[in-house]
Order: structure tokens, then C-alpha cells, then sequence
């Protein structure tokens, strides 16, 4: 993701967009602030023959998918998870298994610790008193 600024002369501007053809990204999304419209050219080869370009109306973000409960991930799979992801911290690997549950349902730290402290007594990871990792099973 870029974020890319442009000054406006009163006269206007004309902004193409086009992707390249190694991404699979084809949607762009922009940020307006009031008192500057948009106009939108579907496709520039085709003349223009219905009088004045059609202002762009405000893009309705697309729904969000509905969270499915899914299967729960068992303590081991959440260990071999974060030896797969080297995690070299607790905060690391407290950070690791929140995102793992950020889609789903999200953790909250002391749910995080809770999954962690399974995993430590699952001896798939160990940590120091200075919260650094041990050793990796695996």
C-alpha cells in the first residue's frame, strides 16, 4: 500500500490508474476530502458522447464477510504455529497467537496469555525468567 499526496490546481488534474501485471490487486481506494469531485473514465477509448462525466458517488466499502466459528486450534497446532513463525519472545509470541484469532475471534491479551501458558505446558516452548525462548521443538 502507497499513500500518495497531489496538489490540485484550480484548472484540475487528470489521474490514470492502471495495475501492473504481476499483482493480483485490483481495486484502488480513494480518499477525498470535501470540495474536490471526482470523475470517473471507465475506459478512455471510447468517445465520450452523453454530454458531461458523471460524478463518482461515494464507494460503499464491500460487506465483511460473515466470522465463521471454524474449528478451535488445538494447543499443539498453536505451538507448532509459533515455532514454524521462529517467535524469539513471549510478547512475540503473545503477538503471534492474537493474530492467529484476529479474523475468528479475537483474543485479548490476558485469552493470548491464557493459549501461551498451554503451550509452555505443553513443553513445545520454553522461555527464560527475561521472557526470551529457550528452545523450539520441532
Amino acid at each position: 500500500m502507497r499513500t500518495i499526496t497531489i496538489e490540485i490546481p484550480p484548472s484540475g488534474i487528470r489521474l490514470k490508474l492502471s495495475a501492473s501485471q504481476h499483482t493480483t490487486h485490483r481495486r484502488a481506494v480513494l480518499v477525498l476530502p470535501d470540495g474536490i469531485d471526482a470523475h470517473l473514465d471507465a475506459d478512455e477509448s471510447k468517445p465520450e458522447t452523453n454530454g458531461p462525466r458523471a460524478k463518482a458517488t461515494p464507494a460503499r466499502p464491500a460487506p465483511l464477510p460473515k466470522k465463521k466459528p471454524g474449528k478451535p486450534m488445538s494447543t499443539q497446532e498453536i505451538g507448532a504455529r509459533l515455532i514454524k513463525l521462529k517467535v524469539r519472545s513471549e510478547t512475540a509470541a503473545i503477538n503471534a497467537i492474537k493474530a492467529m484469532f484476529q479474523f475468528t475471534s479475537p483474543l485479548t491479551d490476558q485469552q493470548a496469555q491464557t493459549k501461551l501458558s498451554a503451550v509452555r505446558k505443553a513443553k513445545l516452548l520454553e522461555f527464560d525468567s527475561n521472557g526470551k525462548v529457550l528452545n523450539r521443538q520441532g
